[in-house]
């Protein structure tokens, strides 16, 4: 049977994580002897908050209650991912680099992610409000239902990146450059560098709802409002 033709001007979807079938659990205190080096691993209700896991390569790992809140995840390199109800509040992923990663209901307040690189990601649930993504490079990334209200993705580069069902309030996307992607019944009150839209895709009733926005951004004066 013939492979189907996917719709070059839609965004194209990420990767899902390749997991093994088993994985060997482990715990926070054989998670720090690993130095940095963790492959094939599962950590249930470990906490590692405000560890310094820097320059850290995670392979192949799967958590459910992963605590991470305040840790230094910088540098990072983590690939085949799966985290359920992680608490990453206020991690540092600067400039770290996620491939196949899934994370699913959990809380980022405030995680950095500044200069990131993030390729077949797919985020579902999950509270970003007020994250750092400035200058981060996104490539075929989903975020469904997840809270990011007050996200800096000032200069960030997105490619086939789509948002579902989120709350973008007062976001900032100032400078940033979008590349096939999509917002789907999106919040989007405040949102500054509305502009920077040029070329996403939404549906009609979704450009009805913000086009006062969109007439601000281009300096239309709506005098009905005045």
């Amino acid at each position: 049977m013939a492979t189907p033709l996917l719709d070059p001007h839609l965004p194209k979807p990420p990767a899902a994580p390749k997991l093994p079938a088993w994985l060997e659990t482990t715990d926070r205190d054989a998670v720090l002897d690993l130095e940095g080096e963790l492959e094939g691993l599962r950590l249930d209700e470990v906490d590692l908050g405000d560890d310094d896991l820097a320059s850290s390569s995670w392979s192949k790992i799967a958590a459910q209650g992963l605590g991470m809140a305040d840790a230094d995840v910088a540098r990072a390199i983590m690939t085949d991912i799966e985290l359920d109800a992680p608490d990453l509040a206020n991690a540092s992923f600067h400039n770290a680099a996620l491939t196949r990663v899934a994370w699913r209901g959990g809380r980022a307040l405030g995680v950095s992610l500044l200069e990131a690189t993030l390729r077949d990601c797919a985020f579902e649930g999950m509270r970003f409000d007020m994250a750092r993504m400035r200058y981060a490079r996104l490539t075929r990334v989903t975020f469904t239902n997840c809270e990011l209200h007050d996200t800096d993705l000032s200069h960030a580069q997105l490619t086939d990146v789509v948002f579902n069902g989120c709350d973008l309030s007062r976001v900032d996307i100032s400078r940033a450059t979008f590349k096939r992607c999509e917002i789907r019944s999106c919040q989007l009150e405040g949102v500054r560098g509305m502009i920077s839209l040029t070329g996403v895709r939404m549906s009609f009733l979704d450009v009805v709802d913000v086009a006062p926005l969109f007439a601000q951004a281009i300096g239309v004066r709506i005098h009905d409002l005045d």
